[in-house]
């Protein structure tokens, strides 16, 4: 071997390091954390890779000043880009050896996530996980092909908001039926399932994985998660939802003649963002494209809405369809707007204030 094909002692290689020293030299920047005197008094600029980041900065949880905008209730990170946060909280990482680089490579991968090409999909879980491999259907209860089948969307969803769109949880764990306050996290199984209820996703992990039992609210046996969320929930779950009712695997599971009602009602949301990810949903649809300034004047915004709705009303109404009873639709082109409403009249308007 010639001394240059052997590894330079002199550079930190994270995929050199133990898990925890590993982790800490992408978490000096993709983190919340307290800096003790301040960010320019702090020793946090001091940290070298290799080094204890826990000797520079405290990592912030949800007992942190301003918590609940940084943080889901379950102290699952609201933002993307503070993935460490998270990652700590995954039993991939307490109790196994996953690691940043485990699946992210800063070299030969692509600079939008900058994901290692081979772990792009299912084998970033099956190299650990490999009992799975070759009947994944088995502990899915997916068909194989199926976005149900992929390991990413069960155990880390998009339940992260960053910039002006939505981001994979980094917190590593089950599907559990999370979501029925106005904020907290949505879960994995109703942002694919737009058109079930909650009650109906814990009776699917009860009778597939022996998940314990629940008890819900009433509204939760009756009306949709996603437009519970749509309607009532706060800033970052009206956002995430949204962008989820324009996916187009979503959408092949909950189907879509129903959702532009939801997604109208939000061009005229009090968050910019919002209003700005519900017409890039509504786009998305196949249906009119119709011009829309999510920055302009309440007036044009609900001139939008309108539009849409009138487009909607006139496309479905003439369909021989069956939709879901708990997206609230009364048939084709009809909508219970008195439940919609006073559904409506409970929104979290709270102000969340999400740093990037």
């Amino acid at each position: 071997m010639r001394i240059l094909d052997l590894p330079d002692p002199t550079i930190v290689n994270p995929k050199r390091l133990a898990k925890e020293r590993s982790a800490e030299v992408c978490g000096q920047c993709h983190a919340y954390a307290g800096l003790p005197g301040g960010f320019y008094e702090g020793s946090w600029p001091y940290f070298r890779s290799g080094k204890k980041l826990e000797q520079h900065f405290t990592v912030s949880d949800t007992t942190a000043r301003n918590a609940e905008n940084m943080f889901w209730p379950d102290g699952s990170a609201r933002t993307g880009g503070r993935e460490y946060n998270s990652m700590l909280l995954s039993g991939c990482f307490t109790n196994g050896e996953m690691s940043c680089v485990s699946c992210h490579s800063l070299h030969g991968s692509e600079p939008l996530d900058l994901i290692e090409p081979a772990m792009n999909g299912d084998k970033a879980c099956l190299q650990c996980h490999s009992e799975f491999s070759g009947n994944i259907a088995r502990h899915t209860f997916h068909e194989p092909e199926s976005s149900g089948s992929r390991c990413l969307n069960c155990h880390m969803p998009y339940t992260s908001y960053g910039l002006l769109s939505t981001a994979r949880s980094h917190r590593v764990d089950s599907p559990a039926t999370t979501g029925q306050t106005t904020r907290d996290r949505p879960n994995a199984c109703n942002l694919c399932h737009l058109d079930k209820t909650l009650a109906w996703t814990a009776e699917q992990l009860s009778n597939r994985y022996g998940t314990p039992s629940i008890t819900l609210a009433d509204e939760h046996n009756n009306i949709a998660a996603s437009v519970l969320w749509a309607l009532r929930g706060d800033a970052a779950q009206r956002a995430i939802v949204a962008w989820h009712m324009g996916q187009p695997w979503a959408l092949e599971v909950s189907g879509k003649n129903w959702v532009e009602p939801y997604l109208s009602r939000l061009l005229v949301d009090p968050y910019s963002v919002v209003r700005l990810i519900a017409h890039r949903s509504l786009t998305q649809l196949g249906g009119e494209n119709i011009p829309f300034d999510y920055l302009g004047n309440e007036q044009e915004r609900e001139q939008v809405m309108q539009t849409y709705l009138d487009s909607w009303q006139q496309n479905t109404e003439s369909l021989d369809q069956v939709l879901p009873p708990a997206t609230l639709l009364e048939g084709p082109g009809r909508v219970r707007w008195d439940v919609v409403e006073n559904i409506y009249q409970q929104r979290d308007n709270r102000r969340l204030l999400i740093s990037e």
